[in-house]
């Protein structure tokens, strides 16, 4: 294990690479939630369900990763508190077995309440190291700081080597506070080259941004953003990797995010909100988390003025009408889950994941959809398992990806083709390759409209239609008699009309020399032989096209006229 040091360095970097990868690719990672007291939510049905056997233990931040294939490796609190101090924990990294991998006591890691206390990515080119990086809390002096640690441990990472202790994972590297006097926001960007990471959080200060590059060489220099003064609070990114946000002095700051160069754009301030919030997994709407939950179209010309309420939390019998929401947290379902807290009128309290479903499509909320277990006696939780937001992009649905309206002569086939979706059901089927694929063949002999349904991971539907036009007309072949190659852009071709197929056609000059052939590929005669103007005269020419399913063969005369 190497030495701990305090990087102090500052240094610009720049660089653009083309997103190569499939962000949803890296859903799986995400399929395993374990946060609160004990809690686990596994996704791997396609839809949540509580597990059992967590020993997690916090109240706010946590992250968990699991493998390509959506198997769990391991999960943290990401740090701790003096655990001799009753109702505190230590930070911890157990393994995929609820096993103690690693103990950070409350002297390494980040903060028990950070509200983004750890994220985890892989290391770039390695199919087996994770950096688990650790974000201090603003309380980090809460019954006296680490003597040592005078202003927290800002920014720390663990490198995580999986092949070890016989595939659970060990622990091989700590560098603690590489970045210092930073607490609670904690964010990390996919690249657009789909391997290297940015790691964002708030300046020391809080007067900018800092951002480290991590790729194959390693976490890289930072760069540093100047804003205005920004809150120590949660940073939250845009599935498509193009917004930020972070709480500052004047209200939400939503910043726009290159995440090829990092370099970040003026903000949209957006007043009155509270930094809990998160995007729509397509990254068009913006959802901010209160009493209320508002969504902001990310497309329109005037984000604030486009603020929309989509529901309230209602009352429950019992409780005081006061409702505490924590931060949401985007689902590998593609539906955001919201912490929601009830305080009952004898002292406890009730918690359930309120969600948002069809966010995609604006959203609607599902208040108090999943009611948590072990909930009680204070042991309340306000966040959720933090991710690359990238991970958990999710496209439009697409009903229908082909040109509007489409003529064909009969007996043509036609590619439809729909995505993004689960499940598709076209109609009429009979004329279909098949019915509940994406990309069905129509084979049509007379004008029909299909229609397709489309569900994707979240369940939310989308439907369209297309109407494919048979001509019967275009099964008749006919070709002109003469043309006029001089360039204005008006019958300067010689080609049969209205095929849609390729065709040989071949043209002899009066003293039977070939003078063009296009050997079957379709290619009209633009009047030249051999890149040389042929005179005005009269030309024999053979035309073999297959068309509506037949192979006809003509031949005839046109003249060239100049």
């Amino acid at each position: 294990m190497r030495k701990k040091y305090r990087a102090t360095c500052c240094l610009l970097i720049s660089s653009f690479l083309i997103w190569s990868l499939s962000l949803s690719a890296q859903v799986p990672r995400t399929q395993n939630w374990h946060f609160g007291i004990g809690l686990s939510l596994r996704f791997d049905q396609g839809m949540p369900v509580f597990g059992s056997g967590s020993q997690q233990f916090t109240r706010e931040g946590c992250a968990s990763i699991s493998d390509p294939a959506g198997n769990l490796l391991f999960y943290t609190n990401g740090g701790g508190r003096d655990p001799s101090i009753p109702g505190e924990s230590a930070g911890i990294i157990w393994n995929r077995d609820h096993q103690e991998m690693y103990n950070m006591s409350y002297t390494e890691g980040g903060g028990y309440s950070s509200a983004q206390s750890a994220v985890i990515i892989p290391v770039p080119g390695s199919a087996t190291h994770y950096y688990l990086f650790t974000m201090e809390e603003s309380e980090f002096d809460l019954g006296g700081s680490v003597p040592s640690q005078p202003q927290g441990r800002g920014l720390s990472f663990f490198e995580i080597d999986m092949d070890l202790n016989g595939g659970l994972g060990g622990v091989v590297d700590y560098q603690e506070t590489v970045y210092g006097s930073t607490y609670e926001g904690l964010c990390a960007v996919q690249h657009t080259n789909g391997t290297d990471y940015w790691i964002i959080m708030t300046k020391a200060g809080g007067l900018g941004l800092i951002i480290f590059p991590v790729t194959a060489s390693g976490v890289g220099p930072f760069l540093e953003v100047p804003t205005d003064l920004l809150f120590f609070t949660p940073i939250k990114s845009a599935p498509n990797g193009k917004w930020l946000t972070a709480m500052g002095e004047q209200g939400l700051y939503l910043f726009p995010f290159d995440h090829a160069t990092a370099a970040v754009g003026d903000p949209v301030i957006l007043p009155e909100l509270s930094p809990r919030v998160e995007f729509s997994p397509n990254g068009r709407y913006l959802f901010a988390i209160d009493t209320e939950i508002t969504r902001f179209d990310l497309t329109a010309a005037d984000i604030e003025q486009s603020k929309t309420v989509i529901g309230s939390f209602p009352e429950i019998p019992d409780t005081n009408p006061f409702v505490l929401t924590g931060n949401p947290q985007l689902g590998p379902d593609g539906k955001i889950y919201i912490p929601t807290i009830y305080f009952t009128t004898t002292g406890t309290e009730i918690e359930f994941l309120s969600v948002i479903t069809c966010p995609n499509q604006g959203g609607a909320l599902l208040p108090n959809e999943l009611e948590c277990a072990l909930v009680g006696n204070g042991n309340i939780f306000l966040s959720l398992p933090n991710f690359p937001a990238q991970w958990l992009y999710l496209g439009d649905l697409d009903p229908m990806a082909i040109p509007a309206d489409t003529v064909v002569t009969p007996g043509s086939p036609v590619q439809l083709l729909a995505s993004n979706g689960v499940e598709y059901d076209w109609s009429p089927p009979a004329q279909l390759s098949c019915a509940d694929c994406a990309d069905p063949i129509a084979v049509v002999d007379e004008s029909t409209t299909f229609y397709v349904s489309i569900m994707d991971i979240s369940g939310c539907q989308a439907s369209d239609s297309v109407h494919i036009l048979v001509e019967p007309a275009l099964c008749d072949l006919e070709v002109p008699n003469a043309f006029t190659p001089d360039g204005d852009q008006l019958n300067d071709l010689f080609r049969p009309v209205g095929i849609q197929t390729p065709y040989h056609l071949r043209v002899w000059n009066r003293w039977g020399n070939l003078v063009f052939d296009n050997a079957g590929s379709g290619t009209p005669w633009d009047g030249t032989q051999d890149g040389t103007r042929a005179p005005s005269d009269v030309y024999a020419w053979t035309l073999e096209a297959d068309v509506c399913g037949e192979v006809k063969q003509l031949k005839g005369e046109v003249s060239l006229l100049r």
